[in-house]
Parts: structure tokens; C-alpha cells; sequence
């Protein structure tokens, strides 16, 4: 398994969310881009990095910009 990758195992004991729905809802309500896979949505390390900089102020470099996501 990718280290790099939050799986939606991962993402339910973070957000304390059961089901798949609402794990993608307390997602979208903080800005953190996901994709919606088999097992439910998922989403990478650098996505939520991004998104907690931006919650912060935080500057974001170029480099970290996602491509073609959202």
C-alpha cells in the first residue's frame, strides 16, 4: 500500500464518519479534494496537506498546486 494514499478506512477514524457519504460530506466541507473509489473515497497525503495550508492562510507553492483536480 502507497503511504502517500488516505484510504477510506483512514479517512473514517479521522473524521469519525461511518458510512461513505458522510465521510465525503465532512471532506468537501473542509476543501479536501477526494476521488470516489470502489471502496469509497479516498484521497493523497499532498491533497490534504494543501488544503490544511489553505484553511491556514498558509502560502502554497507552485510545485504543490494540484493539476487537474476538483
Amino acid at each position: 500500500m502507497n503511504p502517500r494514499i488516505i484510504t477510506c478506512d483512514d479517512l473514517r477514524k479521522l473524521t469519525g464518519q461511518e458510512s461513505d457519504g458522510r465521510v465525503a460530506n465532512e471532506l468537501r466541507k473542509d476543501g479536501i479534494p477526494f476521488f470516489q473509489g470502489k471502496a469509497g473515497p479516498w484521497t493523497t497525503m499532498e491533497l490534504l496537506t494543501i488544503a490544511g495550508k489553505r484553511k491556514l492562510g498558509l502560502p502554497i507553492d507552485k510545485e504543490e498546486e494540484p493539476q487537474g483536480v476538483m
